[in-house]
């Protein structure tokens, strides 16, 4: 269930900036976004689960972060989803910027929580 989660969210942000999921892709490439999801509970088929998606861009300016971060909170922010494998719904918690040693490097970190359950077949 996790992987068409995955899937399904990758569908969905592609269009934004593509999306990697908890590894960085190739360092030189920018801006770029990566997906951590955590399991927070499992009750009843119900997961509860966090999605964190950090916003990285090598800029002067968080222009470029902010507007890829704004775009990824409209798209998921109260999205539900439902086919036959996966049923999950997101709601935007957080949006959190994160300073770097580096002052090129400009990175939001987003906080989702996700509700999800499989499919109906």
């Amino acid at each position: 269930m996790i992987r068409e989660l995955k899937k399904q969210l990758k569908i969905l942000i592609d269009p934004i900036s593509n999306l990697a999921f908890e590894t960085i892709p190739n360092t030189d490439i920018f801006p770029h976004v990566v997906g951590d999801l955590t399991i927070a509970y499992y009750k009843e088929g119900l997961y509860n689960i966090s999605l964190d998606i950090d916003v990285w861009d090598k800029s002067t300016s968080t222009e470029n972060v902010d507007i890829i971060a704004e775009k990824i909170i409209e798209v998921l922010d109260r999205c539900s989803f439902r086919n036959k494998k996966i049923i999950f719904t997101c709601w935007f918690t957080t949006l959190a910027n994160i300073q770097s040693e580096d002052k090129t490097l400009k990175r939001k970190t987003i906080k989702f929580e996700v509700q999800a359950r499989k499919g109906e077949n």
